[in-house]
Formats: C-alpha cells, sequence, structure tokens
C-alpha cells in the first residue's frame, strides 16, 4: 500500500475554533495571501508531531483567488493530489468573517501544467476525491481555524491546517501567541527579518506600471511581484539559491536592474527594520504563471500589483 493510500482523504465535518490560541509552526513555513480586507495565513502540521519521512505528500501549494485562496497538497510518487478552496467573507462593521471550505475550483489539467512548471517536469496528476467538507465557520480576527485535512486510519495521526484571517496584513501577526510552548531559546538568525512594503508603487524606467492599494502591504524573508512583461521576480536581502546581487534596499525603497530595465518598488513605510543601505539578491522567473487569468492581462495599463512573500527561496516553489 502506498504512502499516499494509508490515510483517509477527507476534511472532518467538524473543524475547530481556537480563541487566541497558540500560533503552532508547521511544514511548510507560514503563507500569507490575500489582499483588500482579507488576508489569510495557513500553517501545516502533524497532530502528534510526524515521525521522519511520515508526509504523505511531497508538495503543499497555496495561491491567492478572489475570495480567498486554492490549497493543495501533491504527491508526484504516486500522481495524485487533493485540495480545497477557502474562501473568506468579510461581514461589514462587525470585525468577523465567515470562512467556508469548499471543493478545489482548479481542474486537473489545470494543476499538473502549475506542478510541472514548478518541478520542471512533465506529469499529469490525478486527483482524489474529498467527499466531507465542514459547515462555514464564523471567525473573529484573532481566531484560529483548525481544519483537519488528513487522518491516517491506522495510527489515528493527522495532519491539520491551521487558518488565520484578518483585514491587513499586519493584522495576521497578532494571530494567537505566536510561540511554540516549550520550544527552547534559540540565537537570533537573519532568516528572522522581514521585508515589508506597504502601498508599493513598481516602476520600470521611471515609468509607473503597478501600485497596491494604500493599506495593502505584503511581507516576507523573501518577498516577489509579477507581472506579464517581467514574469515573477523575487527578492531577498541574502543570498539565496539562484538569486543575483544586483540591487539595494534602503529604508522604503527597493532598486534592482535586470538586463536593461531599472526597476524601483517604493513603500509608504520602512522597508527593513534598521537603517541603512543593504545589498539586494534578485531572481527573476519566467516560468511563473498566476492561476488568476485577471493576474496576467498584459493589455491593462497599470495593473493591479500581483504580489507575495514566502519564508526562503524553496517556499516560491511548493518546497
Amino acid at each position: 500500500m502506498s504512502r499516499m493510500n494509508s490515510f483517509a482523504f477527507f476534511l472532518l465535518a467538524v473543524s475547530s475554533v481556537v480563541l487566541g490560541g497558540p500560533v503552532r509552526r508547521g511544514v511548510p513555513p507560514y503563507g500569507d495571501m490575500g489582499g483588500f480586507g482579507q488576508w489569510i495565513r495557513i500553517s501545516t502540521f502533524c497532530e502528534p508531531s510526524c515521525a521522519p519521512g511520515a508526509q504523505p505528500f511531497d508538495s503543499t501549494y497555496s495561491g491567492s483567488a478572489a475570495s480567498g485562496c486554492r490549497r493543495y497538497f501533491v504527491d508526484t510518487k504516486n500522481g495524485t493530489y487533493f485540495g480545497y478552496d477557502l474562501d473568506v467573507e468579510p461581514l461589514p462593521d462587525s470585525g468577523k468573517f465567515i470562512v467556508s471550505v469548499k471543493p478545489l475550483s482548479l481542474t486537473s489539467s489545470e494543476v499538473s501544467a502549475e506542478v510541472s512548471s514548478r518541478k520542471h517536469q512533465s506529469l499529469a496528476l490525478v486527483p482524489i476525491s474529498l467527499t466531507r467538507y465542514p459547515e462555514p465557520q464564523t471567525l473573529s480576527e484573532g481566531d484560529l481555524y483548525l481544519l483537519d485535512v488528513l487522518v491516517n486510519r491506522t495510527t489515528g495521526q493527522k495532519i491539520v491546517d491551521e487558518i488565520g484571517v484578518a483585514r491587513t496584513q499586519s493584522g495576521l501577526d497578532d494571530l494567537g501567541d505566536d510561540a511554540v510552548p516549550n520550544e527552547p531559546p534559540r540565537n537570533f538568525n537573519l532568516l528572522d527579518v522581514k521585508l515589508r512594503v506597504t502601498g508599493a508603487r513598481l516602476l520600470v524606467n521611471r515609468r509607473i506600471v503597478s501600485q497596491l492599494p494604500e493599506k495593502g502591504s505584503v511581507s516576507g524573508h523573501v518577498i516577489w511581484f509579477y507581472y506579464p512583461e517581467f514574469g515573477r521576480v523575487a527578492m531577498s536581502i541574502d543570498q539565496q539559491p539562484g538569486f543575483q546581487k544586483v540591487g539595494t534596499v534602503s529604508r522604503k525603497n527597493i532598486q534592482f536592474t535586470l538586463g536593461n530595465d531599472k526597476f524601483e518598488w517604493g513603500s509608504t513605510t520602512s522597508i527593513l527594520p534598521a537603517s541603512g543601505t543593504f545589498n539586494l539578491y534578485v531572481l527573476q522567473d519566467f516560468s511563473y504563471k498566476p492561476t488568476n487569468p485577471s493576474q496576467s492581462d498584459a493589455g491593462r495599463d497599470r495593473i493591479p500589483l500581483v504580489c507575495g512573500g514566502v519564508p526562503n527561496a524553496a517556499a516560491l516553489f511548493g518546497n
């Protein structure tokens, strides 16, 4: 029996909402998605902790959708995947959200094409049907939604998605305790530093081509934007695999050069929690294609800025 088939593939009809509970660092690390009044943070963890090699999937992918996000798990060894859509509806003037888990809206051909592009190999993935979904839940900002994704039939071990929602990306940092119980102290690491841009305006050769809403922001140790002509451009303040030192970041401005094009990414707030001018490492990825077709409309003038943040370069490709 394969690793994948040893798990029961369903979302439990009863999930749980934790009021201000601890945020648990899972696998993969946090990914923030959203904008326009609804930001989502998801972490995946095992309960109890996964033994080495016990994961029933080798990649997890998440992407923003019009009313929330799409999320799916891939087992390339067995050529299968499963996933769900997460819809988030802010309730006006209440500080609450209705969170609904629905069938994945991507087709098998769309999933196969996206995973093939990221893994640089041709894959034809088959979906595993999920027959049970939880009822919609009402969350207040600061609550955490624990969604049992997989249950091992033999051991009872669960793989859980921990979901938090907020009206702003900075509001996600107030979810739960953001501490792991009994975690031993450690030295501060450069990976703990996040770049954050707010109300970002993208200029290419001194021409404004794209912009975030005034209160929109993106943060991560690695941040990126997508523009049809230039593909996805990812940035970090330290060397990442495949990244080149081609620019600088200081106060409220990022500048770098790719070929004959000069890029400036301006923020309305400080990008780093330190003053000075720092080297910037950049990766240009033409293979990336956004899931939402409106995000790749090269015919529009000054299209909305498509961007995101991840904890490291590997997370750009779902690893």
